[in-house]
């Protein structure tokens, strides 16, 4: 039966994870591309099908508004499995319409640094976290937990590794140059900017368009708009922090875990539903064996 790949435009390479497993099992798959990056999905078919020209008739890409039932309806009667990414009303117009759908919605990712790690390459992996896709991605970092002690205070241990996070940013800036920000996102960043200055929270001195970097006085998780903001939180010892996290449960795809006294948490943060740990800089670099869900797309196309 065929596999049909709704992608969102968030973020690019979606067409691998769905094309790859698809073909892997035998399945033949239609990719159906974001109107906000229609490019990869129909670059990846051309190069799989001079590569094999014998999967011509197995994989294609193609663009169209999403949700339109005139051109949906026929596919979706068609299709035995619908892979879809997206946000949570687009997913749930599509679970009314198809019987097996495979959905994979919004998710955020945090980091935990222990008071092992060493600040200066820590600093460096976490602000690519964070910058890559412009924070779009299910793996983009959006808050990062610090524990103290030894040397440094719980909020001292914080301050530093905001103060090198925001340093790294800055950097970052002149070899990833940040997009142009719509109005909404700036409004929101400036918001959240001066909701932050008045809880007490130190607010690094970046310009807007590098990101923003807030130093919290709290361990509670804050959201954060998609304009290389992040937030940095105080924690005392990391055994503590799990039940901090809790409420996360479930909506935490990944965590850059920094230091050996942070991978002692990963069996607690499976347990949260954690899919992926990894070291800060690589979080986002996962292989085509992960499973950016309950199961890997191969089991659900079986």
């Amino acid at each position: 039966g065929l596999g049909l790949g709704i992608l969102a435009g968030n973020v690019p390479a979606l067409a691998v994870q769905v094309a790859l497993p698809a073909l892997a099992v035998g399945r033949p798959v239609l990719l159906k591309s974001s109107r906000r990056e229609p490019l990869l999905a129909a670059a990846l078919v051309h190069l799989l099908t001079r590569a094999r020209p014998e999967l011509a008739t197995a994989v294609a890409a193609a663009t169209w508004p999403g949700g339109d039932s005139s051109l949906e309806e026929e596919l979706l009667a068609t299709a035995r499995t619908v892979v879809a990414y997206g946000g949570r009303a687009a997913l749930s117009d599509l679970g009314r319409r198809h019987d097996e759908l495979v959905g994979r919605g919004p998710m955020v990712s945090l980091a935990v640094v222990g008071r092992d790690a060493a600040i200066a390459p820590t600093a460096a992996g976490l602000a690519r976290d964070v910058a890559l896709f412009e924070q779009r991605g299910c793996l983009s970092v959006v808050a990062v937990w610090v524990e103290g002690g030894n040397d440094a205070s719980e909020a001292e241990a914080a301050d530093a590794m905001a103060d090198a996070v925001a340093g790294e940013l800055c950097s970052l800036a002149d070899r990833w140059p940040p997009p142009r920000r719509d109005a909404a996102t700036l409004a929101a960043v400036q918001q959240m900017r001066r909701d932050a200055e008045l809880r007490g929270a130190r607010v690094l001195p970046l310009e807007v368009a590098v990101g923003s970097v807030v130093s919290e006085s709290d361990p509670h998780y804050r959201p954060v708009p998609e304009a290389r903001f992040v937030r940095v939180h105080p924690t005392g010892a990391l055994e503590r922090l799990p039940p901090t996290l809790s409420p996360l449960a479930g909506h935490v795809q990944g965590v850059a875990l920094a230091g050996e006294r942070a991978w002692s948490l990963a069996e607690d943060l499976e347990r949260l539903g954690v899919r992926r740990l990894a070291r800060p800089g690589e979080l986002q670099r996962p292989d085509a064996l992960w499973a950016n869900g309950e199961r890997h797309l191969i089991e659900e196309l079986v």
